[in-house]
């Protein structure tokens, strides 16, 4: 009978907390999970705009966005008190925008495409005219 890679794991970890590169492995695994945590909230270059940015870890901050979209808005839109304001969801900068001054800029706007905004925010997939087929060679099966 095989041994599955969990349990080769599982056997070889008391073997591993006793060794000299426990400490050091644990403590870059630790200090690189708290930087990839904490760099877009503080190592990244502020731009200055006099829209008002949400701050804090974008994950966490926009977590409330996915999970009770009306009550983030609401809340983000009463703690900032503008009728704009911005967020970031990992490296994407989200605006969000109230009022009929602000539907109306933005259904004008040439250069804003609430498509391509709802596709980087929910998730989809490329459309097929979309995907380069030059980049795709036939693997040779021969």
């Amino acid at each position: 009978m095989s041994v599955s890679f969990h349990e080769k794991l599982l056997r070889s970890l008391p073997e591993f907390q006793q060794s000299t590169a426990a400490v050091p492995t644990a403590t870059a695994l630790g200090v690189g999970l708290l930087l990839a945590i904490l760099y877009p909230t503080i190592l990244s270059s502020k731009k200055s705009t006099d829209i008002e940015e949400l701050g804090g870890v974008s994950l966490f901050t926009a977590w409330p966005f996915f999970s009770r979209r009306f009550d983030f808005l609401k809340e983000s839109f009463a703690k900032t008190g503008q009728n704009i304001f911005t967020f970031k969801v990992l490296h994407h900068s989200v605006t969000a925008m109230k009022g009929e001054e602000a539907r109306k800029a933005f259904f004008d706007s040439q250069s804003l495409n609430s498509i391509e905004g709802y596709k980087i925010l929910m998730g989809a997939a490329p459309r097929l005219e979309d995907v380069d087929k030059s980049l795709h060679q036939p693997e040779d099966v021969s």
